[in-house]
């Protein structure tokens, strides 16, 4: 079920970037008899359309991730939450429908937001935030109804001073997606179930460190009893 999980983690998480790298149309234009003029009238007369294609694609793009495959994020880090207490049950997928959905809807949509522009305005900073709202969806994961600007800003403070090791941790994984990749590719599905089960005992960890500091609470992290 991990493998499954992780399918669907690796789907939905990849799907902002490739909904905003748009649309790409390549059209060949036949050569009669030379005439450049007719060539740059076609190519003209296709930019609207080609203009317009873009807009659509990325409006379903946006509108996918944001209402199927956000949900569907919260529900997989649900399950690798669940999985640190050996519950494996892929139902956990659905969690991020059930409950306070349009809640988790517009808290991931402002954390996918903020990261994308953090990162228009360089990448480094993109990936430091990146990193501050990582929590985000686990946080929604265990508590569906917790106001979205507050979820924001608890990863913010249960990530604080934990970044670079949160990227160290990361790069760490680095050569066991390499030595997979040789083994013509297969290799790297063993993978991302080692990673994400590695990242939800993270969550833990500083979720519970930042309960003993006060930052929030067992009532706040409503599902933290469960888990």
């Amino acid at each position: 079920t991990a493998f499954v999980a992780s399918i669907v983690l690796g789907m939905v998480t990849g799907s902002f970037e490739a909904s905003a790298n748009g649309y790409n149309n390549a059209t060949g234009v036949a050569n009669d008899g030379g005439s450049v003029e007719a060539a740059l009238a076609v190519i003209i007369a296709m930019i609207p359309i080609m203009i317009i294609a873009f807009i659509v694609a990325l409006a379903i793009g946006i509108t996918l991730q944001a209402f199927v495959f956000a949900p569907l994020e919260v529900g997989a880090q649900r399950y690798f939450l669940e999985a640190t207490q050996r519950r494996f049950s892929l139902g956990n997928l659905g969690a991020g429908f059930s409950g306070n959905y349009m809640n988790v809807v517009k808290a991931m949509f402002k954390r996918n937001i903020f990261i994308m522009l953090w990162t228009l305005v360089f990448i480094i900073p993109g990936v430091v935030m990146a990193y501050a709202y990582q929590f985000v969806p686990y946080i929604m994961a265990e508590n569906p109804n917790m106001d979205s600007t507050r979820a924001l800003q608890l990863s913010k403070n249960m990530t604080e001073g934990y970044k670079v090791d949160m990227w160290g941790l990361d790069l760490s994984f680095l050569g066991w997606y390499f030595l997979g990749a040789l083994a013509f590719g297969i290799g790297m599905i063993f993978v991302p179930p080692y990673h994400n089960s590695t990242k939800a005992e993270l969550y833990i960890q500083l979720r519970t460190r930042a309960i003993d500091l006060g930052i929030t609470s067992n009532a706040e992290l409503a599902g933290s009893s469960n888990i």
